[in-house]
């Protein structure tokens, strides 16, 4: 692997998967588009990776960002971005807590951005060897495997976001018969995401960042292949239903 592309480097798991990265490829060039690319993580070997400022709500902020590696193609572009809830709203657990405004910002967090960058990047990928894009998802975006219900806009944000995955794996293969796209379900990770969630959770079911991203690059990355382009996998591997 030469060339890879990491969005939400500086989150918990964002992190994890440069500092495995850098770890597993010493050679390889990592680009890392960032909200704010002068609040860059620490992570070894800080000069493989170039961080770039990327505004999600932007389009135009990352075709001005990639304008200087447009001949470069690249081997794997992660994206671990989402978003939970923010100060305003938490997670609902009825219709009567449904809020417009909130409902909007999930999708923007969860399904538009991982959209943006699946229309800039996919073009990008390396067209000559195997070469993969993953987009964390989550299993409560399963519709075949919701039997709680709640968490309405994230469900439906995460659902929305398997459908984009799976609509741009069909077209992709039109024209890049070396790339699968997936989506990945990393578990219950330790990050600022799952705080408040966290009290349910079996001691053993509750990762920590480099955890799921060992599991994630051991079970996933490491196996998949353009056969399962489109598809959504759980941290273990597993195929979560659609």
């Amino acid at each position: 692997m030469k060339h890879a592309i990491i969005f939400g480097g500086s989150g918990g798991i964002g992190q994890a998967i440069l500092n495995h990265l850098v770890k597993q490829y010493p050679d390889i060039k990592i680009i890392a588009p960032l909200r704010n690319a002068s609040n860059q993580p620490r992570i070894p070997q800080p000069q493989t990776v170039d961080f770039i400022d990327w505004d999600p709500t932007n389009e135009q902020s990352l075709i001005d960002g990639l304008a200087p590696y447009s001949d470069q193609p690249f081997d794997l572009c992660l994206s671990a971005i989402g978003a939970l809830q923010n100060e305003a709203h938490v997670p609902e657990k009825k219709l009567a807590q449904l809020n417009i405004d909130h409902f909007l910002w999930s999708y923007e967090c969860n399904a538009l951005s991982h959209a943006m960058i699946l229309k800039h990047i996919a073009p990008k990928m390396n067209k000559k060897e195997p070469s993969i894009m993953g987009f964390l998802s989550a299993r409560v975006g399963s519709i075949g495997d919701n039997q709680l219900g709640g968490w309405y806009s994230y469900r439906a944000a995460k659902a929305a976001l398997n459908m984009i995955i799976k609509t741009a794996a069909i077209e992709m293969k039109r024209f890049n018969k070396h790339l699968s796209i997936i989506g990945i379900h990393p578990g219950t990770v330790d990050t600022h995401l799952s705080k408040p969630f966290q009290s349910h959770v079996p001691e053993h079911k509750l990762f920590t960042p480099d955890q799921s991203v060992r599991y994630i690059f051991d079970n996933i990355i490491d196996k998949v292949t353009v056969e399962n382009s489109g598809q959504v996998f759980a941290w273990d591997g597993e195929k979560i239903p659609e």
